[in-house]
């Protein structure tokens, strides 16, 4: 948001003159995010970026179930399927699969 550039800035005056500096680093990210939501947004809709903001909230990246994500981001697992689907076929998520059990057989591993 502009609240965050402006927290990034700073003034600095040397004789009559007022100079602004600018941390860069601060407004390129921001600018990236917003830029993301924003396409998002216009791919997917206001679903899609629901779910696109829980996922990519925290470091790493959320990995979460499916029906975990319908229902934090109010979706209907039949829509929820469909706009995770195209996500991942357009690369923009990636699935992981995770065995059920800890415990799995032996010869699953061979």
């Amino acid at each position: 948001s502009a609240a965050a550039v402006a927290a990034n800035t700073a003034a600095v005056t040397t004789g009559s003159v007022e100079e602004w500096s600018l941390e860069w680093q601060s407004a390129r990210k921001l600018l990236v995010q917003s830029l993301t939501s924003q396409l998002i947004r216009d791919q997917f809709g206001t679903l899609g970026l629901r779910m696109f903001n829980l996922l990519s909230d925290g470091d790493p990246p959320q990995r979460l179930e499916d029906n975990h994500i319908f229902a934090t981001c109010m979706v209907t697992p039949q829509e929820g399927r469909e706009i995770l689907n195209e996500m991942v076929r357009r690369s923009i998520i990636c699935w992981q699969e995770v065995p059920r059990s800890g415990n799995t057989p032996l010869v699953a591993s061979f």
